[in-house]
């Protein structure tokens, strides 16, 4: 008795009406995982290690030319966690569709595509959670496109009597410009996004 396989396999594609447990379960994994990859390369990202270090730290990232930090520099409140809502934001990718994907047949070929959303924030979400009045606009964004005000930016350490002029307790900004010099703007939330939209592009 001979089997023709590639009919037998054509015959069974066309009668799947639901995802199979195990390709729910392999679509869960690989979202954590590259989900995972992603919160490592926010954590590990100088602008990230920069303002998570706080008004006194170095400016590691580059962006103000050595001089200060990015946390004084875009006048966070000294206690306050700036990166905690955006980490919080990146784990919230999720499948919506798990357990109804859209089913795709190859009938050609002898196979089958499940078709998963992903949802979760991007920039214009991330933009609108980390927008700060006394900037006019997302300090994510500015990073990225650039921040004014670098020449009046006056960075010191220790007290200084200054502390109650100063969000941060370290930086206060002069009316007299200090310095020539400029923001350097780098790659960061919008960067990390894509590349990880890219990887999850087709879940299983």
């Amino acid at each position: 008795m001979k089997f023709d396989e590639f009919k037998i396999k054509r015959k069974i594609i066309r009668n799947i009406k639901k995802v199979p447990e195990r390709i729910k379960i392999e679509a869960r994994r690989k979202l954590e995982r590259e989900k995972a990859l992603m919160l490592k390369e926010f954590d590990s990202h100088p602008v990230t290690n920069e303002i998570e270090a706080g008004p006194d730290s170095g400016n590691s990232s580059g962006t103000l030319g050595g001089t200060g930090n990015l946390f004084s520099f875009i006048g966070f409140p000294r206690g306050t966690f700036p990166t905690e809502i955006i980490r919080f934001m990146l784990n919230d990718y999720r499948i919506t569709n798990l357990h109804t994907p859209r089913i795709k047949r190859r009938v050609g070929v002898g196979g089958i595509d499940f078709i998963f959303r992903i949802k979760g924030p991007d920039m214009t979400d991330i933009e609108r959670q980390t927008y700060l009045s006394w900037l006019g606009k997302s300090w994510v964004r500015g990073i990225e496109r650039g921040l004014s005000g670098i020449g009046y930016y006056l960075y010191y350490s220790g007290v200084s009597g200054n502390e109650k002029h100063s969000r941060s307790g370290s930086a206060i900004q002069s009316r007299y410009q200090l310095r020539g010099g400029s923001f350097r703007p780098t790659a960061y939330l919008s960067a990390i996004i894509k590349t990880f939209l890219q990887k999850v592009k087709r879940v299983v």
